[in-house]
C-alpha cells in the first residue's frame, strides 16, 4: 500500500463497486412510479446484468492482449458517470424522466462498470510489479486481498449510502452524485497516469519469459550479471599457473559461456 498507485486504483474500485451496487436498493423504487409489473421491473434489472456479463469478457481479453488497463479504466469510468447522469436524469441536464432514459441509462453504467472493474485486478498486479515488488504467489495474494477489501467495502458503501441519499433528496440526486463520484474517479486515475508516465517511474511494457512476468529492465540487468560472472570466470582462469598445476586446465566455448574442465 506504500505504492501511490496502487491507491488510486483502488479508491477507484472502491467507487466503481459502490456504483454498481447503488441500484439494487432504490431503482426498483424508482421504477414504482411507471406502474411496472414485476415481470417487466425484473426484465431492467436482467438487462442490467446481461450488461456486464457481455461487457467483462471483452474488455478483460482487451486488457489481455494490449496491456492498456489504465485506458480501460478510464474510459469505463467516464461513460458510467455519463450514464449515471442521464439514468438520474441529473437535474441540470433538463433531461424528460422517462423509463426509456432510465433503461438505457442503468444498462450502459453496467457495461461501462464491466470496463471499469474487469481490469484492476491487472492493473493493480502490474502496477506493484514495475516498483519492484516480485511476481509470485505472494504478491498475487497480496493484491487479491486488496482488490477483494476495496471491492467489499464499496459493496457495502453502496447500497447503504445510497438509501440515505434516496430518502434524504431523491432517485435523481442520490444517482447524480454517483455520476460524479465516477468522473472524479476517472480524473484520478488520468492525472496519475500523466505524472507517472512523465514524473515518475514511467510504465514500461512487459514481457514474458518462460511463464515468468519481468521487465526489460530485469532482462537486461540479467544479461549484464551473467556476462560480468562469465568475464570473471575467463579472468581467473587466465592467472592459473599451468606449469604448477597438477591438472590440465582446458577452456571451451560452448553457447557463448566460458566451460573449465579439469582432467
Amino acid at each position: 500500500m506504500s505504492i501511490p498507485g496502487t491507491w488510486v486504483v483502488v479508491f477507484s474500485l472502491f467507487i466503481g463497486a459502490a456504483a454498481l451496487t447503488f441500484m439494487e436498493p432504490t431503482l426498483s423504487t424508482e421504477l414504482q412510479q411507471y406502474n411496472l409489473t414485476p415481470t417487466q421491473v425484473g426484465l431492467v434489472f436482467l438487462l442490467m446484468g446481461l450488461g456486464y456479463t457481455i461487457s467483462a469478457p471483452i474488455v478483460g481479453w482487451i486488457a489481455d492482449k494490449r496491456q492498456n488497463t489504465r485506458t480501460l479504466l478510464s474510459f469505463g469510468y467516464i461513460l458510467a458517470g455519463i450514464s449515471y447522469l442521464i439514468a438520474g436524469p441529473w437535474p441540470v441536464l433538463h433531461l424528460p424522466n422517462k423509463l426509456y432514459l432510465i433503461t438505457i441509462g442503468v444498462v450502459l453504467m453496467y457495461v461501462a462498470l464491466g470496463c471499469a472493474i474487469t481490469p484492476t485486478y491487472q492493473d493493480l498486479l502490474s502496477t506493484v510489479v514495475h516498483n519492484g515488488m516480485p511476481d509470485v504467489i505472494s504478491t498475487h495474494s497480496v493484491v487479491s486481498g486488496m482488490f477483494n477489501s476495496a471491492f467489499s467495502l464499496g459493496s457495502f458503501f453502496g447500497p447503504t449510502m445510497g438509501g440515505l441519499l434516496v430518502d434524504k433528496f431523491n432517485f435523481a440526486v442520490s444517482s447524480s452524485i454517483f455520476g460524479l463520484l465516477n468522473l472524479i474517479s476517472a480524473a484520478g486515475i488520468i492525472v496519475f497516469s500523466l505524472w507517472e508516465f512523465r514524473c515518475g517511474k514511467g510504465r514500461r511494457k512487459t514481457m514474458y519469459v518462460a511463464k515468468f512476468r519481468v521487465t526489460n529492465e530485469d532482462t537486461d540487468n540479467l544479461i549484464d550479471n551473467e556476462n560480468g560472472v562469465n568475464s570473471d570466470s575467463v579472468e581467473r582462469n587466465e592467472n592459473i599457473d599451468e606449469t604448477e598445476a597438477p591438472n590440465t586446465v582446458m577452456k571451451n566455448k560452448l553457447n557463448g559461456e566460458t566451460a573449465i574442465k579439469i582432467n
